[in-house]
């Protein structure tokens, strides 16, 4: 079939994407292969229903079947992988670009579209109608097709795309031809036409985000997460009518969620990675998955897009619901991030940081060099005072105030992110907002002394040598990490991390106050009922006092300091 016989000169260039001339050939092959179907009905059959058109796609949908697996047959070894991520990438990039259909006449000449693909459906004069329905039906047989060759590609168990209009059509009982017509049943007719009344994955994602940003219902995290699953679930599914979409659908997220690497949330080449081939590698025991609770967290960002598509009127019922049900608990809330033994704080209060290290680098390696730097005062501030790593890592000399006769630091930060954006700093609730008072340990080894002299050099920070790193950009992130791993590695604590010093000055704070309301307020815990309403924030003194309650047996300011003098400041 000669191309340029059938489509004007410019539209063909408009359609050839920026590649090489071998490249150009390999997508004219493809385009060929796909007229050739339009080309066969047109010489057959004057007019079409939509139903016929949606015939032709099928069709369209089988030959590129065919075809797309045939391409990654004849991929060089390595190639495949590459080759997959490009065309369903591609395959979603045209889905969502609508001006592709704004003139019938961007990709085919008006007398083949004239000639060809008249509908009964719309007036005698609007071929161009028709024809934006069949490229969007083509594009969507485009996108199926390559859906089903990557779940061939990987093995999955099931290789039936997600667009329902494309079910059914390979192998098994299931197979149909489709070249007089409709002949589905009247569930997969009005499953069909129930598509094409809504919107698609993609668009419903942009909407619902932009509604959660502009209504600053995500707290600064949560958006970043939740267009982490919804891409994950976009990718598994293809950007396909989102009513289509059952709790067969949601099942399966489920069992591809279980599936994930538990690594792929921290490496950016992961992330990069086709989803189906990190779950291949999890099923062949190379990787290790992410935890319950993890999936829980995906599937639920994924379940309010929607559960807000219902509210909105763009599906009459949650497919989502009664599909997820968690394991069981085995483990008690206050064990999944043990506290700290104290004499875990003992051996951590021991380390070369507050006996002296090698050099200002080798924090952990013993030396004669003792340096009250930033990592001996954020240990001591995690040590005695129940707060987040984040919340003090990211103080500013400026938060220090007194009030009532006592000397602290008020947490404060944003919640959503233009609240973080415009401050500059982040609290996890509006509840983590408080005044917390320096405890009397820390100022017997001289925290006072060490604020003056920051305040004298016209630093602004508390801990001048955090910068905000890692991919929520935390400026605790560099010290929670290394602390984590260091506990395990240079102080032989396995069951540790950073975190759980928080746990720990929790209990301590317990065992020394009986104040129910005051300790939540010093945790940046929410109050219940009538409290949260009237009670205020506590008195200062009463708060300083139960700071300084906070104790570790064998531990106290001459443990820590063990009476050195040949120290820098």
């Amino acid at each position: 079939m000669n191309l340029r016989l059938q489509l004007g000169a410019s539209d063909f260039i408009q359609i050839m994407p920026a590649c090489s001339h071998a490249k150009a050939l390999e997508c004219a092959r493809q385009l060929t292969v796909r007229l050739d179907v339009v080309f066969k009905a047109a010489m057959t059959k004057k007019t079409f229903t939509k139903d016929q058109l949606k015939d032709i796609a099928r069709q369209v949908f089988l030959e590129q079947v065919d075809e797309s697996w045939a391409s990654l047959e004849n991929c060089r070894p390595g190639q495949a992988e590459s080759t997959l991520k490009m065309m369903l990438e591609g395959a979603r990039i045209q889905a969502n670009t609508r001006e592709l259909f704004s003139d019938g006449a961007i990709l085919v000449e008006p007398k083949l579209a004239e000639l060809g693909i008249q509908s009964d459906d719309y007036e005698p004069d609007d071929w161009k109608a028709a024809y934006r329905y069949l490229c969007k039906l083509g594009v969507r047989a485009n996108a199926a097709a390559w859906e089903v060759s990557s779940s061939r590609y990987y093995k999955a168990a099931d290789t039936d795309p997600a667009d329902v209009m494309f079910r059914g059509l390979l192998g098994g009982e299931g197979e149909r031809e489709w070249e007089t017509g409709f002949v589905g049943t009247n569930t997969e007719r009005q499953a069909t036409e129930a598509q094409e009344r809504t919107i698609l994955l993609s668009e419903a994602i942009v909407r619902y985000v932009d509604y959660k940003v502009s209504s600053k219902k995500w707290q600064v995290e949560a958006e970043e997460e939740a267009r982490g699953s919804l891409k994950v679930f976009q990718e598994l599914f293809g950007d396909v009518p989102i009513v289509s979409i059952n709790k067969k659908d949601f099942a399966t997220f489920v069992d591809c969620l279980r599936k994930l690497p538990a690594a792929r949330g921290k490496s950016k080449k992961m992330r990069e990675t086709p989803v189906r081939q990190l779950i291949a590698r999890v099923e062949a025991g190379e990787l290790k998955a992410i935890s319950e609770g993890t999936v829980e967290k995906h599937f639920n960002n994924v379940a309010a897009l929607f559960k807000w598509a219902v509210r909105r009127g763009e599906l009459e019922t949650n497919q989502s619901l009664d599909v997820y049900d968690a394991p069981k608990k085995t483990q008690k809330e206050s064990e999944k991030r043990a506290a700290w033994t104290a004499e875990e704080i003992g051996i951590l209060l021991s380390c070369p940081i507050f006996r002296g290290r090698k050099n200002r680098s080798w924090r952990f390696t013993p030396g004669l060099l003792f340096l009250r730097d930033d990592w001996y005062w954020m240990t001591l501030l995690l040590c005695f005072h129940p707060v987040r790593p984040e919340e003090v890592g990211q103080l500013r000399l400026s938060d220090f105030t007194t009030k009532n006769g006592v000397w602290g630091f008020q947490i404060d930060g944003g919640v959503t992110v233009d609240d973080v954006d415009a401050m500059g700093k982040r609290i996890k609730t509006l509840t983590s907002k408080r005044y917390m008072p320096v405890h009397s340990i820390l100022l017997e080894l001289g925290f006072r002394e060490h604020f003056e002299s920051l305040l004298k050099a016209k630093k602004q920070n508390l801990f001048p040598t955090f910068k905000p790193q890692g991919k929520p950009k935390r400026y605790s992130h560099a010290y929670c990490k290394t602390l984590s791993s260091k506990a395990k590695s240079a102080l032989g604590l396995k069951e540790v991390s950073t975190y759980g010093l928080r746990h720990s000055a929790i209990t301590a704070l317990a065992a020394s106050c009986n104040n129910d309301t005051l300790r939540k307020r010093l945790q940046g815990h929410k109050l219940s009922g009538e409290d949260a309403r009237y009670i205020k924030e506590p008195d200062p003194k009463l708060a300083q006092e139960a700071i300084n309650g906070i104790r570790y047996e064998g531990i106290d300011a001459a443990f820590i300091r063990e009476d050195r003098k040949d120290s820098e400041p």
